[in-house]
């Protein structure tokens, strides 16, 4: 297991991110377009932007260190699934600022 340690600290990071850009979707459908919902966007926003940050750290740190020799195109992907959510992220909250 220490083998994969930050193979699996960036998987589990990106399934973070994912997690809270499901609940951002939620908070958008669920509250009307308020200050306070527009800040509770912003807020999901930024810490989903670093729990991504925190898992292309991990994701780098398993390249550079050969230690870990995982699927890179699946890293890949989940990385690129993360982009296109704090897009989705961006798009809830330029929605709700037009409102």
């Amino acid at each position: 297991m220490t083998q994969y340690k930050h193979t699996f600290y960036s998987i589990i990071s990106f399934l973070m991110a994912a997690i809270l850009t499901f609940s951002n979707e939620i908070i958008a459908y669920r509250l009307q377009s308020t200050l306070a919902s527009f800040t509770t966007h912003v807020m999901l926003f930024f810490i989903t932007l670093l729990i991504l940050l925190l898992a292309i750290y991990f994701a780098y740190q398993a390249f550079v260190r050969r230690r870990d020799t995982f699927n890179i195109s699946f890293l890949s992907i989940i990385g690129l699934m993360s982009i296109m959510a704090l897009l989705f992220n961006i798009l809830i909250i330029g929605i709700n600022w037009k409102k």
